[in-house]
This record gives C-alpha cells, sequence and structure tokens, in this order.
C-alpha cells in the first residue's frame, strides 16, 4: 500500500462525511474518480449508499463523468458490478440533462449477470450510456428497456451514430428498426449519413438511405452527404457516389426495398 492509500485508509477510519465539498464543489469522490483504483475502491466501499454519485461540481459535473472522460475502466467495472441506475450511467452535457430525467432512477441496474467483455470501454471517454459502448445486439437488446436509444454523449454523439463510426452494421440496424432516428446532428453537424459516408461504409449508407435519412442535410461546414462524398480522396469514392445515385434515382422503390430489409432483418439478425 502506498503512501496516499494509507493516509486515505486512516481517514476513513475516522468515518469522514462524504457530503464535505471545497469551493469548486468537489467533494473526495471527484478526486478519486481521477484518482487511483486502489483508493477510488477504498473511498467507494466505505460509502455503502451511491448517491453521492450524483452530486456535481460547479462544472456540472459528477463523479461517474469524471471517470468517464478520464478513461477509468476499472473504477467504471466496479460501479457497474455493484448497480447503479441508468440515470446515474447517463453522461451527458449540461444542457442535454432532460435525458436524464426521463430515466427511471430507483431501478438498479447490476451488471454482474452481463458479459462486460462486450462493452467497449475505449468510448467511455466521450460519456453517453452503455448502448453507446455496447459491441454486440445481444448486450443492446438487454440495455434498451433501461435506457434512453436517443442519449447524446458529449459530442452529442447518439448511440446510433457510434456504431456507425466503429462499423457495426448489426447493431446500426438493430436501433433503426427500433426506431432511432436516422438525422440526429452531432457536435460539428454531421448526421448519420454523412458519417457513413466518412467510414466508405456501402452497407450503412444504404440503409440509411432506405431508411429516409436527409440527403439534403448540411453539416457545420455547409456541406451536404453529397459534398462528403464527392470531396473524399480515396478508392471507394466512386462507389459511394454510385451508391447515393442510385438509391436517389430508384426513390419510388425504396418502400419495397425497405419492407425486405425489415424481413431480412427479422430473419437473419433478431
Amino acid at each position: 500500500m502506498n503512501g496516499s492509500q494509507s493516509i486515505v485508509k486512516r481517514i476513513l477510519h475516522f468515518k469522514p462525511r462524504i457530503d464535505l465539498v471545497d469551493q469548486k464543489r468537489n467533494s473526495a469522490a471527484h478526486f478519486a474518480a481521477k484518482s487511483s483504483y486502489a483508493i477510488f475502491k477504498l473511498i467507494h466501499t466505505h460509502f455503502k449508499d451511491s448517491n453521492y454519485l450524483d452530486e456535481e461540481n460547479v462544472f456540472g459535473e459528477n463523479p461517474i463523468e469524471l471517470i468517464c472522460v478520464n478513461s477509468k475502466k476499472d473504477h467504471l467495472v466496479l460501479l457497474m458490478q455493484l448497480g447503479l441506475t441508468a440515470r446515474q450511467l447517463t453522461v451527458v452535457r449540461a444542457e442535454k440533462r432532460k435525458f436524464r430525467l426521463k430515466i427511471n432512477n430507483e431501478l438498479i441496474i447490476s451488471f454482474q449477470n452481463i458479459d462486460l467483455s462486450r462493452i467497449d470501454f475505449d468510448r467511455i471517454k466521450h460519456g453517453g450510456c452503455p448502448l453507446h459502448w455496447s459491441s454486440n445486439i445481444d448486450l443492446l437488446k438487454k440495455l434498451l428497456p433501461f435506457f434512453d436509444k436517443e442519449t447524446p454523449n458529449l459530442r452529442q454523439e447518439t448511440p446510433l451514430m457510434m456504431m456507425i463510426k466503429m462499423n457495426q452494421f448489426k447493431c446500426a440496424l438493430f436501433l433503426i428498426v427500433f426506431g432511432c432516428d436516422v438525422n440526429q446532428p452531432d457536435c460539428e453537424g454531421n448526421h448519420p449519413i454523412h458519417l457513413a459516408i466518412q467510414q466508405s461504409n456501402i452497407s450503412l449508407i444504404k440503409l440509411l438511405l432506405l431508411f429516409d435519412c436527409d440527403v439534403e442535410a448540411k453539416n457545420v461546414q455547409q456541406m451536404t452527404p453529397m459534398q462528403v462524398a464527392a470531396d473524399k480522396s480515396n478508392q471507394n469514392q466512386n462507389t459511394v457516389l454510385k451508391t447515393f445515385n442510385d438509391y436517389l434515382q430508384n426513390f419510388n422503390d425504396k418502400n419495397r426495398m425497405k419492407a425486405n430489409f425489415v424481413f431480412c432483418y427479422y430473419y437473419y439478425v433478431v
């Protein structure tokens, strides 16, 4: 045990209050969130009530948000295994707190029976919720009843956008079929279709076109999806452009194609 751990352990012996804060409203939990796993575990296991994890400093950050933005995977795994509410696991910007308020904050979700290896903890640095961090459909199915499928992370990316950025076609299809918005912009104004084009993922581009993405949407650079496709300088540029043109020219066939697509989804994916 190093010096800091020894000091923390000695102080905890005297039963200090966890709700005491400094001038920036940081509690010991805020500092522990950025500290070593050993110190965080000492403090968290000492204070059994996890409500202190909801307390925000003057910057609107609670300990769980600090754990995420500092990529403290082990800290988060410990909390998830012990059980948290969906609201506690929804890390959003202050102006998007409405997404947290819609979520049941009484039901504790235990992740002891969920394979945490299916969560990509490299994604937690941008916040969001476990829907953003899921790596397969089975996990999405288990988590979807607890979380808002349109939750934006700290970069205003929805779970659907994250699946597109990670080229997870089946997960993206699952979220779209269950009603995720295909026209939600991120912090740079990019819609899901912009992101799919940036990934040069033809399957995702076709999927978004089938489900009525806005082909005239502009990002903060005032670029439409077609302009992003035309601007790309890689070997897939011609394929991307051809995909766009083919689907736009066959617009009247979209409903039939969509129906076939959804049928195939339920038959092969679900």
